[in-house]
């Protein structure tokens, strides 16, 4: 796990060594291990190492035997030893015993296809000076990140935009209308960033600069998820799944314990993250290993808190626990350092307990740690999946009598009687009012719009309305014609015909909000400690084990991921397997109950004036209601502002 920085003269002047040196030092976080650098022609390039695969040998760049190839990488290849005998075989030298060594001989012997054969999370740069090409690649659901940028100077890419800005050859801009879409989605739809003129490189894509002509290609994409045809969902005989996926979660569990360094998991209260330790605490077991350890977090505030479940899977599993005690140690200071580490805007303050419980893991020595992200978007572990299936049950006239009070009803099961899930439930009726033809399969307007009806779309619709208040220019509705998410979902709707409106929904959750959303936070998190998150439910053959399982198995009735519960009841103790699902989340008041001097500073009429982009008049009125008790009073107008506020704050931290 590491981070480099490219930079290519685009007037073939060579590279002023100073410039890559200030790139890595805004991205030392990724790699305290080691330093590398290479200049050559108009190219220069650093790396930055944590060490963890071939401790004393894998230092980066690796070159080929002829010294006309190099590459760095960020990321691990898990099935690298397979592929190194493979490469043996056919006469490539290797120098080191590192995992990611195969990529560069895997790119002399095919250089349009090498990446298929990796299984891993991986993002890298190869410099081919034969061809006068620096190729840049992401793995297929972008678990590593890359950034680049291609301006009338310099072509840059690196693996955290700082990296890029600090150079200095490139300006810190933001982009108005893609910051408003962050603050709506959390994320930003498809390849842009908040910042002008910065580009995430795809996942699962190549992407090919010319340094003799500065010409720079498409991406082209190399892989994209394969789900069951909704006319051939194939047996429906369960234990043929269930036997299936323990298998390939059990062999992705054990190939992502790789290194040379302990190896640790995190654990909540929740299934994905216990099956991944219970999967790694039983093959330690068998190991006669004893060097497992848990990390969690605990909340004060009863609404947030999971130790409850999470202590009772400690003792059953007889593991070493490290927990993670959040009280008085948030704020808004932190938060912005948190968003500079993001990169991109936040209307929460959890990503602030999760670097915390990174920096406890190096705190405690260790550096690589399973987590179960992933799963949720695999499987369609999330309310809103529960809440479109009923949706599209009832999307023609059939029930039309039951449909507006059962969806009501859980609506109010999941979020409670309040005003949100009332906003929620209206959102669904009108959808309900523009499809009453009885035709299950007639298209409704959000349909025809963004080619699928996204999981997601009511909360974006809360979202949007609430936010559009604050802005100062008329900027464009996020969820348009034109807009970055009806351009990004149109981008593949012509591969959506064929699937289940279920597995529709996941396909658009792998291209949008699991790359751009919970993957990023998940990287940014650790490395800000130097610490390497692996994420086994992501791993190729578990990947295409999960989503070529009949949809029925996927979602039983309203029972979400009842495959996985179905298949690792031998793993998950009954008081997680019973339990309700619980969304991690934390309280946006840590920040405002008690606002300190830099918050303020940020949110003052002098720097959201300079910032351009929100009506400040209407920020400082918020800032002043949530002071007042009676304004408290209305809990969800409450929790509404602070939402806004803090969506407001990051983008000034980002500013």
């Amino acid at each position: 796990m590491c981070g480099h920085l490219t930079l290519i003269n685009k007037s073939h002047q060579q590279i002023d060594k100073s410039l890559i040196a200030k790139g890595l030092a805004s991205i030392k976080h990724r790699g305290p291990d080691d330093i590398g650098e290479h200049f050559r022609e108009n190219v220069g390039l650093g790396f930055v190492r944590l060490s963890i695969v071939d401790i004393a040998g894998g230092k980066q760049p690796f070159f080929n035997a002829a010294n006309n190839i190099l590459l760095v990488c960020n990321g691990e290849i898990y099935n690298y030893r397979e592929l190194r005998e493979t490469l043996a075989n056919l006469g490539y030298k290797f120098t080191t015993q590192s995992d990611c060594e195969v990529i560069l001989h895997l790119y002399e012997e095919d250089n349009e296809d090498f990446v298929k054969y990796l299984e891993g999370m991986f993002a890298f740069t190869i410099i081919d000076y034969r061809r006068k090409k620096i190729i840049l690649g992401r793995d297929s659901l972008g678990i590593k990140p890359l950034f680049y940028t291609n301006t009338k100077e310099y072509f840059g890419c690196c693996s955290e935009i700082k990296g890029l800005l600090a150079t200095g050859v490139f300006q810190r801009t933001l982009n108005p209308q893609n910051v408003k879409d962050g603050m709506i989605f959390n994320y930003i739809p498809g390849n842009a960033t908040a910042f002008e003129g910065i580009f995430h490189v795809p996942p699962a894509s190549i992407l090919e600069f010319d340094f003799d002509n500065n010409q720079l290609a498409e991406p082209r994409e190399y892989w994209q998820p394969e789900f069951r045809d909704k006319y051939d969902q194939g047996s429906l005989f369960l234990p043929k799944y269930t036997r299936r996926l323990f298998t390939q979660m059990n062999d992705a569990v054990n190939s992502h314990c790789i290194g040379e360094v302990p190896i640790s998991s995190y654990l909540s209260g929740g299934i994905d993250s216990t099956i991944v330790t219970g999967l790694l605490n039983n093959n330690f077991k068998k190991q006669k290993r004893n060097d497992l350890c848990s990390f969690s977090i605990a909340f004060t505030e009863k609404g947030f808190d999971e130790s409850e479940y999470f202590k009772k899977t400690i003792n059953k599993f007889k593991i070493n626990s490290e927990i993670l005690q959040t009280e008085n140690i948030f704020n808004g200071e932190k938060f912005c350092d948190t968003i500079q580490s993001i990169e991109q805007p936040q209307s929460s303050p959890m990503d602030i307990p999760f670097q915390a419980l990174s920096n406890l893991v190096r705190m405690k020595g260790r550096k690589v740690v399973l987590v179960g992200e992933g799963a949720d978007e695999l499987l369609g572990g999330y309310i809103c999946f529960v809440l479109n299936n009923i949706r599209y049950v009832f999307s023609s006239d059939i029930g039309w009598a039951i449909r507006d009070s059962f969806m009501e009803k859980t609506l109010q099961y999941y979020l409670g009687k309040t005003e949100f899930c009332k906003r929620i439930h209206n959102i669904y009726l009108e959808t309900f009012a523009g499809n009453v033809s009885g035709i299950i399969d007639k298209k409704s307007p959000i349909q025809e719009l963004f080619g699928v009806y996204p999981a997601w779309y009511p909360w974006w619709c809360i979202i949007q309305e609430d936010m559009s208040k604050i802005f100062v220019d008329d900027l464009q509705d996020s969820l348009s014609e034109g807009s970055l998410m009806q351009t990004h979902l149109n981008s593949f709707r012509n591969k959506l015909s064929h699937l289940s409106e279920f597995d529709q929904s996941v396909y658009v959750e792998l291209k949008t909000r699991l790359p751009n959303y919970i993957l990023s936070r998940a990287d940014r998190n650790s490395m800000a400690n130097s610490v390497e998150l692996r994420l086994p439910f992501l791993d190729n053959k578990m990947m295409g084990a999960a989503l070529k399982i009949p949809t029925l198995f996927k979602m039983f009735g309203l029972n979400e991921k009842f495959i996985l519960k179905s298949a690792f009841k031998s793993i998950v103790p009954r008081h997680v397997r019973k339990r309700r699902k619980f969304g991690y989340s934390s309280p946006n008041t840590w920040i405002w109950n008690s606002p300190d001097e830099k918050t303020m500073s940020l949110m003052s009429k002098e720097e959201l004036d300079k910032t351009g982009l929100f009506k400040t008049a209407t920020i400082l009125k918020m800032l002043d209601n949530i002071k007042n008790d009676d304004f408290k009073k209305d809990i969800q107008t409450y929790e509404d502002t602070l939402l806004i506020l803090t969506a407001v704050l990051s983008v000034q931290a980002l500013r």
